[in-house]
């Protein structure tokens, strides 16, 4: 349910508070012969090719790389 806005929106937070670095994990992982999207991690978010905010990603990371 997480847009990008979101994202940058908590990042934001997170920054305020003193984090210095956001590391994105739990990419889930689809096994030939399991039903997309596979498994996943619980607190990650499903940002892949199949996901219709895959293309602001580039943007996104680049946001959080320059305020890293």
């Amino acid at each position: 349910m997480a847009a990008p806005i979101d994202i940058k929106a908590e990042s934001n937070l997170q920054f305020l508070n003193g984090i210095n670095q956001i590391l994105c994990h739990g990419w889930p992982y689809t096994a030939p012969g399991v039903e997309y999207p596979g498994w996943r991690f619980y607190a990650a978010a499903v940002f892949d090719e199949k996901n219709p905010w895959w293309i602001a990603m580039p943007d996104v990371t680049k946001y959080l790389t320059r305020l890293s």
